[in-house]
């Protein structure tokens, strides 16, 4: 284990790794996958955790936030010192390398698209055909030569192309050189809902419909600029052993008859179900019980974001692991290949930049993007 303080020492670990041939990955501020960072093929791990900083870049006009944050660190600072936010993930432990690397989804997506959306550039220390170790600076910049290495690092996920040491901010449409105006303001405020069906009493003809009224009210509102452009909602299709299914919903409190769009949009959801839904008395997925929002609350924003990162005691206990399945996929009998179903038509393009970048296949795991004709 390898644990850095600065980009140079990465670079300097990442060459000492490839000077030795050994196997190296990456821990970033949080936690990962199984197998992803620690297995038994790998020798070096570099662990960016001390790498935390979150600070405005007046030079390139951009919000810098180094690699081993994570989303806490970010939302806090971000928001105390500027009023502004970046649209990440919830879980306040998830670490800012892999989460942006991999597209970077949140509460706030509706309105403000991913926070992949507003990456201005990204710090990669990179290993050459000769292994040298070298950092690299790449940016959206239309004329940046490096823009494909930036255009990777907006979904490729990490892990893939070399070691991401920092990231800039800066949304695409932004003006001016104020800090408050380089990135969204979230709402001052949200209303958080999580209410619950009881499945002892969801039979296939209750189910069904409220599966179908959750995906058809999407579809319906899937445009921009709409009212509901600021509310999200995850529906937990949980495990009959779990007693609930859940709804959990956050709106924009601001926007004008806030509670009656949410009020419509509920009952919309439940049109058909014939079971009255309740309070959200059990654990859903990464969140714990949460009965005191079955109706509806209105929350200064960054409180509600603190309450949904650590409401399960099992988020935020280090000493803790957790073995997860999924299950979206049931049956994949099209021949389609995981690359496919993971980048679609960007998968060649992604491989063209591992060839350019990473032309020894230094950095890779188990599901890393694969040099051409491999």
């Amino acid at each position: 284990m390898r644990l850095v303080a600065s980009t140079e020492q990465v670079r300097d670990a990442v060459q000492q790794a490839a000077d030795a041939g050994k196997r190296l990955t990456v821990r970033g501020g949080g936690h990962c996958y199984e197998d992803f960072a620690f297995n038994n093929a790998v020798e070096t791990v570099i662990d960016l955790s001390e790498m935390s900083s979150v600070r405005h870049d007046e030079q390139r006009g951009a919000f810098e936030v180094e690699a081993g944050a994570t989303l806490t660190d970010v939302y806090e600072r971000l928001y105390k010192a500027y009023g502004v936010v970046v649209p990440g993930g919830v879980c306040y432990s998830v670490g800012v390398g892999g989460h942006v690397s991999g597209g970077g989804w949140g509460m706030l997506c509706r309105r403000d698209g991913l926070i992949v959306d507003h990456l201005y550039a990204v710090e990669v220390v990179v290993v050459d055909a000769q292994r040298r170790a070298r950092v690299v600076i790449a940016t959206r910049e239309p004329d940046d030569p490096y823009r494909e290495l930036w255009w990777a690092h907006t979904g490729g996920g990490g892990g893939n192309f070399g070691v991401v040491t920092r990231y800039w901010f800066r949304s695409p449409g932004a003006t001016g050189t104020a800090p408050g105006s380089l990135l969204p303001r979230p709402p001052a405020e949200v209303l958080l809902s999580a209410v619950s069906w009881p499945w002892e009493e969801m039979t296939q003809q209750a189910v069904t419909p409220l599966v179908r009224n959750y995906g058809a009210w999407h579809e319906a509102h899937a445009a921009a600029g709409g009212p509901y452009d600021g509310l999200v909602a995850n529906l937990s299709l949980s495990h009959r052993s779990n007693g609930q299914i859940g709804l959990l919903t956050q709106m924009d409190a601001t926007l004008p008859d806030a509670r009656g769009l949410f009020d419509a949009f509920l009952r919309a959801v439940s049109d058909g179900v014939g079971v009255p839904h309740g309070a959200a008395t059990n654990a859903m997925g990464e969140h714990g019980p949460m009965p005191e929002f079955a109706t509806p609350r209105r929350l200064p924003w960054l409180q509600a974001t603190r309450y949904l990162g650590v409401t399960n005691s099992v988020l935020v206990d280090p000493t803790l692991r957790g073995d997860h399945k999924s299950a979206y996929v049931r049956r994949n009998r099209s021949g389609i290949p995981w690359t496919t179903l993971y980048y679609g038509e960007n998968y060649p393009r992604l491989q063209r930049v591992k060839a350019a970048w990473d032309p020894t296949d230094f950095f890779r795991h188990g599901q890393s993007v694969r040099l051409p004709g491999a």
